[in-house]
């Protein structure tokens, strides 16, 4: 049975958990809310790992609003199964990022779902967006970026919601 770990190359690990029974809806699988909740718990980690965590927030008055989400589920979540968020940085330069999160059941190696979304920057005080100035955030944002430029892409990265059938 294959182990997360054989998925090293889909960037950083953002969340481990299963499949919980307050998440299952009446076709006996994992809601569409939870994947958002899932989603946003990894998202959250990613940033609190580089720097951007509630307390930075609150002193430094600055932040990532999101300003746009693309979710794609792939393959059903049933309870109980185990489940890690994979999270990468398509690109940044220091005012957007664009982050491309991959739900994958732990237990199987299949890729659940994916999230591809566009967060900016912005100080908290103004309302106004800017780039990140501060020289260790910079420093852990552009050694992040790099690592994750050095991993093969993953498939379905800027797709489109379309009537028509893509390739991943």
């Amino acid at each position: 049975m294959p182990r997360f770990d054989a998925w090293r190359d889909a960037g950083a690990a953002t969340y481990r958990g299963q499949v919980e029974q307050a998440w299952i809806d009446r076709n006996d699988h994992m809601n569409v809310r939870a994947y958002d909740a899932v989603f946003e718990a990894a998202e959250t980690t990613f940033f609190e790992n580089l720097g951007i965590t509630r307390a930075y927030a609150l002193e430094q008055r600055k932040g990532f609003f999101r300003l746009e989400k693309h979710l794609r589920y792939q393959a059903e979540l049933r309870l109980g199964t185990p489940i890690v968020v994979t999270s990468y940085i398509v690109m940044t330069d220091l005012k957007r990022v664009q982050l491309f999160h991959q739900l994958w059941n732990a237990q199987s190696g299949q890729r659940s779902a994916t999230l591809d979304c566009i967060a900016i920057y912005v100080d908290l005080e103004t309302r106004q967006t800017g780039a990140m100035v501060r020289q260790d955030l910079v420093a852990a944002w552009q050694e992040m970026a790099q690592a994750h430029a050095a991993l093969p892409v993953p498939p379905g990265i800027g797709r489109r919601v379309t009537g028509q059938r893509q390739p991943d």
